[in-house]
Formats: structure tokens, sequence, C-alpha cells
């Protein structure tokens, strides 16, 4: 199990030192990395981003100069599912597929909410692909790679000092939905956006 530790420097001790005296557990400094992901502090900022993951992609996936990556998915396109076993790909490429996909979701998990709805639609193919998925899924690799510099950043509007008990949290949300668009089962999808304090902390695309 991992604990993380957020506030002042000596709260952080002395929360530490509680959680030693309890447990049998080492305590491995500062927050750094976690799940893969490089953590940044600055400026009252916290960054999530992946280099390592991205450049698995660059190493591991022949992305063709042709396609296009201005977003993660085509606009307005939905994957449609295999329905002739001839246009299926083979084993080893839907190997890769699933592989590619795997990995597009941890991004999209931890640091990269923005592909949420490119990848949502991409693992509904996992079971059987053709090629219009496999050039769906180098389009979203592609995108994440020219885009490494972008990261998941924690930013508060506001800050609480923790003594103010008539301070109010403010949480919101932003949400919208794409009427009966898949052409094969006419389900909707939902796309959810929640902010705390003005920065996003949970982002989701659901059919």
């Amino acid at each position: 199990m991992i604990v993380v530790c957020f506030g002042q420097s000596k709260d952080v001790k002395a929360t530490t030192d509680e959680i030693k005296s309890l447990f049998e557990c080492d305590d491995v400094g500062k927050f750094e990395e976690y799940v893969g992901c490089q953590v940044i502090r600055e400026n009252n900022k916290l960054k999530l981003t992946q280099p390592v993951l991205i450049q698995s992609f660059e190493d591991e996936f022949e992305i063709e100069e042709e396609i296009s990556a201005e977003t993660p998915g085509a606009p307005g396109v939905v994957l449609k599912p295999v329905r002739n076993e001839r246009d299926a790909v083979k084993t080893e490429m839907q190997t890769k597929f699933r592989s590619g996909i795997g990995k597009l979701l941890h991004l999209m998990r931890w640091s990269r909410p923005d592909i949420c709805n490119a990848v949502r639609d991409l693992s509904r193919h996992g079971q059987k692909s053709n090629k219009a998925h496999l050039k769906a899924m180098k389009r979203c690799i592609k995108y994440c790679i020219q885009s490494r510099e972008m990261e998941w950043c924690q930013h508060p509007t506001r800050k609480w000092d923790g003594k103010d008990r008539d301070f109010q949290f403010v949480i919101n949300g932003k949400s919208d939905a794409d009427f009966a668009c898949c052409p094969s089962t006419r389900r909707s999808v939902s796309g959810i956006c929640i902010f705390f304090e003005g920065t996003t902390v949970s982002a989701k695309s659901v059919m």
C-alpha cells in the first residue's frame, strides 16, 4: 500500500512519524514518482506527466507520417465493430492493438484526460479489430507523442489555511452528451469533468 501525505513540512513529518509508529513501513522521501508518473511541483502547482510511457510509443509502434493527429480521434467518427471475419486483423496485430490500448488507458487515467473519448471508443474493439481501428489507435498515439509536453496540472484557484472553519470549498462540473451517436447500438456518449477549486480532478467519457 502507498500512502501520500500533503501539507506543511512539519505536519507531513508528524503524520509520517505517527504512521511509522503504528505500521512497519518505509519513508521513501519526496513525492516525485507515482504509478509511472513523473510528479513536478512548482509555484503551488502539481503536475503529472508520463515521459517514459510516451517514449515507449515511439519505440514500439511504427507511426506512418501521413496519419493525421490534430486531435486524439477523428471528429464525428465512431468506430464500428468488425462484422466480417475477413476484415479482422491477424492475431499478431490484434495483440499489438491490445498493447497500445492498454498503454493509452494508463496514460489517460493518470496524466492525459484529453484523450478519454478516443480511448473509450478504441477500447471497445479489444476482442476484434480491423485496419480502421489500428489506424485510429496510431492517430491517438501520434497525437500523444506530438503533445508530449502536455500534463495534468493541479492548480487550485484558492488556498485554505487549514484553520478557517467557515471556508467552503467550491466543487462544480460540466457535462455534455452526443445523443445516440453509435451507429450499431444507438447508445449515447456522455462527457463529464469535475472541478475542485477550479482544477480538474476527474474526467470521463462514458457510453
